[in-house]
Protein backbone atom coordinates (compact mmCIF):
# COMPACT_ATOMS: atom_id res chain seq x y z
CA UNK A 1 0.00 0.00 0.00
CA UNK A 2 1.46 3.44 -0.91
CA UNK A 3 2.66 5.65 1.93
CA UNK A 4 0.81 8.96 2.55
CA UNK A 5 3.51 11.09 0.92
CA UNK A 6 3.54 8.77 -2.10
CA UNK A 7 -0.25 9.14 -2.42
CA UNK A 8 0.14 12.93 -2.37
CA UNK A 9 2.75 12.81 -5.12
CA UNK A 10 0.53 10.56 -7.25
CA UNK A 11 -2.45 12.87 -6.76
CA UNK A 12 -0.40 15.93 -7.68
CA UNK A 13 0.97 14.26 -10.81
CA UNK A 14 -2.49 13.14 -11.97
CA UNK A 15 -4.02 16.58 -11.56
CA UNK A 16 -1.07 18.05 -13.42
CA UNK A 17 -1.82 15.67 -16.30
CA UNK A 18 -5.49 16.66 -16.21
CA UNK A 19 -4.48 20.32 -16.48
CA UNK A 20 -2.34 19.51 -19.53
CA UNK A 21 -5.28 17.68 -21.17
CA UNK A 22 -7.60 20.64 -20.66
CA UNK A 23 -5.07 23.17 -21.93
CA UNK A 24 -4.22 21.02 -24.97
CA UNK A 25 -7.90 20.98 -25.96
CA UNK A 26 -8.30 24.72 -25.57
CA UNK A 27 -10.39 24.50 -22.41
CA UNK A 28 -7.85 25.70 -19.88
CA UNK A 29 -9.61 29.02 -19.38
CA UNK A 30 -13.19 27.70 -19.36
CA UNK A 31 -12.80 24.60 -17.17
CA UNK A 32 -12.90 26.24 -13.77
CA UNK A 33 -14.69 23.37 -12.05
CA UNK A 34 -13.68 19.76 -11.51
CA UNK A 35 -16.85 18.79 -9.63
CA UNK A 36 -19.55 16.52 -11.12
CA UNK A 37 -22.36 19.06 -11.19
CA UNK A 38 -25.96 19.15 -10.03
CA UNK A 39 -29.06 18.93 -12.25
CA UNK A 40 -32.33 19.33 -10.38
CA UNK A 41 -35.47 17.59 -11.59
CA UNK A 42 -38.13 19.84 -10.11
CA UNK A 43 -39.49 16.83 -8.21
CA UNK A 44 -37.33 17.50 -5.16
CA UNK A 45 -36.68 20.98 -3.69
CA UNK A 46 -33.36 22.67 -4.34
CA UNK A 47 -31.66 24.38 -1.40
CA UNK A 48 -29.44 27.01 -3.04
CA UNK A 49 -30.08 30.56 -1.82
CA UNK A 50 -29.47 31.92 -5.33
CA UNK A 51 -28.98 30.73 -8.91
CA UNK A 52 -25.81 30.78 -11.04
CA UNK A 53 -25.41 33.61 -13.53
CA UNK A 54 -27.53 32.93 -16.60
CA UNK A 55 -24.76 32.55 -19.16
CA UNK A 56 -21.79 30.70 -17.73
CA UNK A 57 -19.95 27.56 -18.86
CA UNK A 58 -20.32 24.59 -16.53
CA UNK A 59 -23.61 25.85 -15.11
CA UNK A 60 -24.33 22.49 -13.43
CA UNK A 61 -21.01 22.78 -11.58
CA UNK A 62 -21.89 26.29 -10.39
CA UNK A 63 -25.20 24.88 -9.22
CA UNK A 64 -23.50 22.15 -7.15
CA UNK A 65 -21.46 24.73 -5.25
CA UNK A 66 -24.58 26.77 -4.46
CA UNK A 67 -26.55 23.67 -3.42
CA UNK A 68 -23.67 22.68 -1.16
CA UNK A 69 -23.78 26.08 0.56
CA UNK A 70 -27.56 26.02 0.93
CA UNK A 71 -28.45 28.62 3.54
CA UNK A 72 -24.84 29.28 4.56
CA UNK A 73 -24.11 32.85 3.46
CA UNK A 74 -20.38 33.50 2.80
CA UNK A 75 -20.88 37.29 2.83
CA UNK A 76 -18.57 38.99 5.31
CA UNK A 77 -16.73 35.73 6.09
CA UNK A 78 -13.14 34.57 5.81
CA UNK A 79 -13.45 31.51 3.53
CA UNK A 80 -11.05 28.64 2.79
CA UNK A 81 -11.64 26.15 -0.04
CA UNK A 82 -9.57 23.00 0.55
CA UNK A 83 -8.94 21.10 -2.67
CA UNK A 84 -9.79 24.25 -4.62
CA UNK A 85 -8.88 22.70 -7.97
CA UNK A 86 -9.04 25.25 -10.78
CA UNK A 87 -10.81 27.84 -8.65
CA UNK A 88 -14.44 27.39 -9.67
CA UNK A 89 -16.03 27.41 -6.22
CA UNK A 90 -14.11 30.53 -5.22
CA UNK A 91 -15.03 32.27 -8.50
CA UNK A 92 -18.69 31.54 -7.70
CA UNK A 93 -18.28 33.09 -4.25
CA UNK A 94 -16.40 36.10 -5.63
CA UNK A 95 -19.13 36.87 -8.15
CA UNK A 96 -22.21 36.19 -6.05
CA UNK A 97 -21.24 37.09 -2.47
CA UNK A 98 -19.21 39.69 -0.62
CA UNK A 99 -16.85 37.55 1.44
CA UNK A 100 -14.26 39.31 3.58
CA UNK A 101 -11.46 37.09 2.23
CA UNK A 102 -11.06 34.06 -0.02
CA UNK A 103 -8.29 31.47 0.25
CA UNK A 104 -7.63 28.24 -1.60
CA UNK A 105 -5.37 25.25 -1.03
CA UNK A 106 -4.64 22.42 -3.46
CA UNK A 107 -2.08 19.65 -3.86
CA UNK A 108 -1.64 20.40 -7.58
CA UNK A 109 0.89 23.06 -8.58
CA UNK A 110 -0.83 23.50 -11.96
CA UNK A 111 -4.17 24.11 -10.25
CA UNK A 112 -2.69 26.77 -7.97
CA UNK A 113 -0.95 28.47 -10.89
CA UNK A 114 -4.25 28.54 -12.81
CA UNK A 115 -6.14 30.02 -9.82
CA UNK A 116 -3.59 32.81 -9.45
CA UNK A 117 -4.22 33.88 -13.07
CA UNK A 118 -8.00 34.27 -12.66
CA UNK A 119 -9.13 37.94 -12.68
CA UNK A 120 -12.06 37.20 -10.35
CA UNK A 121 -9.60 35.91 -7.73
CA UNK A 122 -6.94 38.61 -7.96
CA UNK A 123 -7.32 39.41 -4.25
CA UNK A 124 -7.60 35.78 -3.10
CA UNK A 125 -4.73 33.91 -1.45
CA UNK A 126 -3.61 30.51 -2.76
CA UNK A 127 -1.20 27.92 -1.43
CA UNK A 128 -0.05 24.54 -2.65
CA UNK A 129 -0.23 22.11 0.25
CA UNK A 130 -1.50 19.00 1.97
CA UNK A 131 -5.14 18.98 3.13
CA UNK A 132 -4.19 16.62 5.96
CA UNK A 133 -1.64 19.13 7.34
CA UNK A 134 -3.20 22.53 6.79
CA UNK A 135 -0.60 25.34 6.87
CA UNK A 136 -2.87 27.91 8.54
CA UNK A 137 -3.06 29.35 12.06
CA UNK A 138 -5.75 28.31 14.51
CA UNK A 139 -9.22 29.89 14.17
CA UNK A 140 -8.34 31.64 10.90
CA UNK A 141 -11.61 31.07 8.99
CA UNK A 142 -15.36 31.38 9.39
CA UNK A 143 -16.21 28.96 6.57
CA UNK A 144 -14.26 25.99 5.21
CA UNK A 145 -15.38 24.22 2.03
CA UNK A 146 -14.24 20.84 0.70
CA UNK A 147 -15.95 19.58 -2.43
CA UNK A 148 -15.31 16.19 -4.03
CA UNK A 149 -11.75 15.82 -2.83
CA UNK A 150 -11.44 13.96 0.47
CA UNK A 151 -11.70 10.38 -0.84
CA UNK A 152 -8.15 10.82 -2.15
CA UNK A 153 -6.71 11.91 1.21
CA UNK A 154 -4.43 9.44 2.99
CA UNK A 155 -5.44 10.68 6.47
CA UNK A 156 -9.09 11.79 6.61
CA UNK A 157 -9.08 12.02 10.42
CA UNK A 158 -6.05 14.31 10.26
CA UNK A 159 -7.78 16.41 7.62
CA UNK A 160 -10.92 16.82 9.73
CA UNK A 161 -8.88 17.65 12.86
CA UNK A 162 -7.14 20.42 10.94
CA UNK A 163 -10.46 21.74 9.58
CA UNK A 164 -11.75 21.95 13.14
CA UNK A 165 -8.53 23.69 14.23
CA UNK A 166 -8.56 26.40 11.52
CA UNK A 167 -12.29 27.16 11.99
CA UNK A 168 -13.39 29.78 14.46
CA UNK A 169 -15.79 28.58 17.17
CA UNK A 170 -19.22 28.30 15.59
CA UNK A 171 -17.70 28.40 12.08
CA UNK A 172 -19.24 26.46 9.21
CA UNK A 173 -17.81 23.46 7.36
CA UNK A 174 -19.38 22.55 4.00
CA UNK A 175 -18.19 19.01 3.21
CA UNK A 176 -19.20 17.29 -0.05
CA UNK A 177 -18.07 13.89 -1.34
CA UNK A 178 -18.83 10.29 -2.20
CA UNK A 179 -19.76 8.04 0.69
CA UNK A 180 -20.37 4.29 0.34
CA UNK A 181 -23.78 3.50 1.82
CA UNK A 182 -22.19 1.25 4.45
CA UNK A 183 -20.01 4.17 5.64
CA UNK A 184 -22.80 6.69 6.29
CA UNK A 185 -23.09 5.91 10.00
CA UNK A 186 -19.33 5.84 10.44
CA UNK A 187 -18.94 9.25 8.83
CA UNK A 188 -21.58 10.77 11.11
CA UNK A 189 -19.89 9.31 14.18
CA UNK A 190 -16.45 10.52 13.06
CA UNK A 191 -17.63 14.07 12.43
CA UNK A 192 -19.41 14.22 15.78
CA UNK A 193 -16.42 12.72 17.58
CA UNK A 194 -14.11 15.37 16.13
CA UNK A 195 -16.20 18.29 17.37
CA UNK A 196 -18.66 19.06 14.59
CA UNK A 197 -22.40 19.57 14.91
CA UNK A 198 -24.30 18.18 11.90
CA UNK A 199 -26.73 20.81 10.64
CA UNK A 200 -27.72 19.09 7.38
CA UNK A 201 -26.99 15.71 5.77
CA UNK A 202 -28.30 15.57 2.21
CA UNK A 203 -28.12 12.82 -0.41
CA UNK A 204 -28.00 14.45 -3.88
CA UNK A 205 -26.95 11.35 -5.83
CA UNK A 206 -29.86 11.53 -8.29
CA UNK A 207 -29.15 15.17 -9.18
CA UNK A 208 -25.44 14.44 -9.65
CA UNK A 209 -26.14 11.43 -11.90
CA UNK A 210 -28.41 13.60 -14.07
CA UNK A 211 -25.60 16.12 -14.42
CA UNK A 212 -23.12 13.36 -15.31
CA UNK A 213 -25.44 12.02 -18.01
CA UNK A 214 -26.03 15.51 -19.42
CA UNK A 215 -22.27 16.15 -19.69
CA UNK A 216 -21.29 12.79 -21.19
CA UNK A 217 -21.13 13.65 -24.91
CA UNK A 218 -19.26 16.92 -24.37
CA UNK A 219 -16.73 15.26 -22.08
CA UNK A 220 -16.23 12.42 -24.53
CA UNK A 221 -15.08 15.03 -27.05
CA UNK A 222 -12.82 16.78 -24.52
CA UNK A 223 -11.07 13.59 -23.44
CA UNK A 224 -10.83 11.97 -26.86
CA UNK A 225 -7.37 10.46 -27.19
CA UNK A 226 -6.76 10.28 -23.45
CA UNK A 227 -5.93 6.58 -23.79
CA UNK A 228 -2.60 7.76 -25.16
CA UNK A 229 -1.80 9.16 -21.70
CA UNK A 230 -0.30 7.04 -18.96
CA UNK A 231 -2.51 4.11 -17.84
CA UNK A 232 -2.57 5.56 -14.33
CA UNK A 233 -3.96 8.85 -15.62
CA UNK A 234 -6.39 7.18 -18.02
CA UNK A 235 -7.80 5.00 -15.23
CA UNK A 236 -8.15 8.02 -12.96
CA UNK A 237 -9.98 10.04 -15.60
CA UNK A 238 -12.40 7.19 -16.26
CA UNK A 239 -13.36 7.16 -12.58
CA UNK A 240 -13.15 10.93 -12.28
CA UNK A 241 -15.67 11.50 -15.07
CA UNK A 242 -18.21 8.94 -13.79
CA UNK A 243 -19.92 8.78 -17.18
CA UNK A 244 -23.06 6.68 -17.76
CA UNK A 245 -21.14 3.58 -18.85
CA UNK A 246 -18.70 3.52 -15.93
CA UNK A 247 -18.71 1.32 -12.82
CA UNK A 248 -18.92 4.45 -10.63
CA UNK A 249 -22.12 5.63 -12.31
CA UNK A 250 -23.67 2.18 -11.93
CA UNK A 251 -22.64 1.90 -8.26
CA UNK A 252 -24.25 5.27 -7.57
CA UNK A 253 -27.36 4.31 -9.53
CA UNK A 254 -27.74 1.12 -7.48
CA UNK A 255 -27.41 3.03 -4.19
CA UNK A 256 -24.12 1.42 -3.16
CA UNK A 257 -22.39 4.82 -3.34
CA UNK A 258 -24.06 8.09 -2.39
CA UNK A 259 -23.09 11.66 -3.16
CA UNK A 260 -23.46 13.53 0.11
CA UNK A 261 -23.60 17.16 1.21
CA UNK A 262 -22.82 17.78 4.89
CA UNK A 263 -23.26 21.19 6.48
CA UNK A 264 -21.56 21.30 9.83
CA UNK A 265 -20.59 23.75 12.54
CA UNK A 266 -17.56 23.70 14.80
CA UNK A 267 -18.39 23.00 18.43
CA UNK A 268 -16.13 21.87 21.23
CA UNK A 269 -18.30 19.32 23.02
CA UNK A 270 -16.75 15.89 22.54
CA UNK A 271 -17.34 12.54 24.16
CA UNK A 272 -14.08 10.63 24.33
CA UNK A 273 -11.80 9.82 21.39
CA UNK A 274 -13.35 9.75 17.90
CA UNK A 275 -14.01 6.42 16.19
CA UNK A 276 -11.74 5.28 13.35
CA UNK A 277 -12.48 6.87 9.99
CA UNK A 278 -14.26 4.58 7.52
CA UNK A 279 -11.80 3.70 4.74
CA UNK A 280 -13.95 5.10 1.95
CA UNK A 281 -11.19 4.73 -0.61
CA UNK A 282 -10.88 0.97 -0.01
CA UNK A 283 -14.68 0.59 0.06
CA UNK A 284 -15.03 2.43 -3.25
CA UNK A 285 -12.32 0.37 -4.90
CA UNK A 286 -14.03 -2.86 -3.78
CA UNK A 287 -17.42 -1.66 -5.00
CA UNK A 288 -16.08 -0.59 -8.38
CA UNK A 289 -14.22 -3.84 -8.89
CA UNK A 290 -17.50 -5.68 -8.22
CA UNK A 291 -19.39 -3.78 -10.94
CA UNK A 292 -19.71 -5.34 -14.41
CA UNK A 293 -17.31 -3.97 -16.99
Amino acid sequence: MPLPDDILRINGRIYGELDRVLVARGLGGQALFLNWGYAGSGAEPDEAACEPPQYVPQRAQWKLVLEALGDVDPSGLDVLDIGCGRGGALVALARLFDSRSLSGLDIGAANIAHCRRLPDLASARFQQGDACRLPYRDAAFDLVMNIESSCAYPDVTGFLRHVHRVLRPGGHFVFVDLVPAEARGGMRALLKGLGFSLLRERDVTAAVLRARADAASAEDAVFAGIAAASPETADFLDTYRAGPDTPMFRAMGHGAVQYMIYRLRRIDAREGPPPPAPDRGAMLRALLEGQPA
